[in-house]
């Protein structure tokens, strides 16, 4: 519809003056000049993305805190792919008199037609939890594939855990105990390898199980002898990088 109401509000302290430029713009925007619309888009979506960005952080924030131990929490998302995102003008259906609005275009389209947004902010939020977060586009010709995969990073906690066989010359293996103790507090203790242990438990030692983690691949064992085990432990290794 046409635009015909602007005031300019005083700012917070600190906040982006506005100058002549600003005021031209909505001048031009209230007399519905062609191209108004989008050159306002270009110039003030980046402090829209700025005020988006601050607010997503304590959401992210959040939802890693939310099993106490960020290996818990896994997030995961079937959406518009966040690229190409592309800003176009287009004139609303049922609206009379309306002038020309940015328009984002499509991110992608299936092959019934099925379309979708670019989900920048999904994108984002899911990529913030590294391996933890798993992205995929919703236009693809079948969920089933994403589907299974997200069950299968889902199960991992509870599962065996399995590793390619380590390289002898390569930087060996890592393992770590997390856990949180009785007050909430998040504890971390790096376990030996029983080979070098001198019969200390915990320890931990690779087995060969071609049944539960295939060719290739070598599972986790943790001896823990009499010691106790806390509720909320989680066990992870590592072989791709050496850890101090």
């Amino acid at each position: 519809m046409p635009l015909t109401s602007f005031r300019v509000l005083p700012g917070r302290a600190g906040a982006a003056p506005v100058d002549a430029d600003d005021v031209a713009l909505l001048l031009a925007l209230r007399r519905g000049d062609p191209g108004a619309e989008l050159e306002a888009w270009n110039r003030f979506s980046p402090r829209v993305d700025g005020t988006l960005r601050r607010m997503l952080g304590p959401v992210v924030a959040f939802s890693k805190n939310l099993k106490g131990d960020p290996a818990h929490v896994f997030l995961a998302a079937v959406t518009g792919p966040a690229t190409p995102y592309v800003v176009d003008v287009a004139t609303p259906q049922g609206i009379p008199g309306s002038s020309v609005w940015p328009s984002i275009q499509h991110s992608c389209m299936s092959a019934d037609g099925t379309n979708a947004d670019p989900a920048v902010r999904l994108a984002e939020a899911v990529n913030a939890f590294g391996g933890h977060g798993l992205l995929s586009s919703i236009c693809d010709d079948s969920m089933g594939p994403i589907l299974k995969e997200i069950s299968t990073r889902f199960s991992r906690p509870i599962t065996p855990a399995c590793v390619p066989t380590p390289d002898p010359a390569g930087p060996g293996c890592t393992v770590v105990d997390r856990w949180l103790d009785d007050s909430g507090g998040r504890m971390a203790t790096r376990l030996p390898a029983c080979t070098g242990a001198a019969g200390a438990t915990p320890c931990w030692t690779l087995v060969d199980d071609a049944a539960t983690c295939g060719a290739g691949a070598q599972r986790l064992q943790v001896d823990r002898g009499s010691n106790a085990v806390p509720k909320t432990l989680v066990t992870a290794i590592d072989c791709t990088a050496p850890h101090p």
